[in-house]
């Protein structure tokens, strides 16, 4: 017993000063999802990673080359997430788009599968893209098919990291940047549908407000009296 309990005083010592090391690389290899400080997502880097929310001095933003006029459906665009954060070499990012009421919508697709990869309806970094020396640049693609939907908002959390095999010290940052829908008229079937409408609310069967969810009927109102049913399979 003597030469026991030295031995496991030892090695709990040693697991407490491993253990926020090993926390803080868990999630070199991307976002485990839900971390953008969107409405839906609320969370940020913070859960995993030291620091107040944009009190560092490094700088985020969220750049697309969707036009003035708004996008399209059916287009593809381009989504660069930038951080600068002079001092720093490792830089994480999470991004996501959601709707007006706080529904994911479009589709991320993975420009560059070394260092991004996609995480539920979010995109963010693989480990083999987190190296930077004061800034970090990452750029995704972006599409939607549904007409209709609107403003659509792309949140993103940033983190600078300094590499010091724990989460101390590391900057976690937040932005958001909002485009609108091009109003054009589209014609499905025999119908012409105005995308100057706005959706106002999603009801279920029961006639209960909810959210877009997958695999059930819900019915889909718009402002100009226009009601459409939907089924998204998932």
């Amino acid at each position: 017993m003597r030469i026991l309990l030295p031995f496991f005083f030892s090695l709990a010592i040693l697991l407490v000063f491993l253990y926020p090391s090993n926390y803080a690389l868990s999630n070199q290899n991307g976002s485990p999802g839900g971390k953008t400080g969107s409405p839906a997502d609320i969370q940020t880097c913070t859960q995993c990673h030291s620091g107040t929310i944009n009190t560092g001095m490094g700088q985020v933003e969220i750049i697309t080359n969707i036009p003035p006029t708004g996008y399209s459906p059916g287009e593809i665009y381009e989504i660069t997430i930038n951080i600068n954060d002079p001092g720093f070499i490792k830089f994480g990012f999470e991004l996501t788009a959601e709707d007006s009421f706080s529904n994911k919508v479009g589709s991320f697709l993975i420009t560059n599968s070394t260092e991004t990869k996609s995480i539920n309806n979010s995109v963010t970094h693989k480990v083999s893209g987190t190296s930077g020396v004061g800034q970090k640049t990452w750029n995704v693609g972006w599409t939607i098919s549904s007409v209709g939907i609107g403003d659509v908002t792309f949140y993103a959390s940033c983190m600078s990291a300094n590499a010091n095999n724990s989460n101390a010290g590391d900057k976690v940052y937040t932005t958001s940047s909002t485009v609108s829908e091009q109003l054009t008229n589209y014609t499905i079937g025999d119908n012409t549908i105005s995308v100057d409408r706005k959706l106002i609310k999603i009801i279920n069967p029961l006639s209960s407000v909810t959210k877009k969810s997958y695999n059930q009927p819900l019915f889909y109102i718009y402002n100009d009296g226009t009601v459409e049913k939907k089924i998204i399979i998932k």
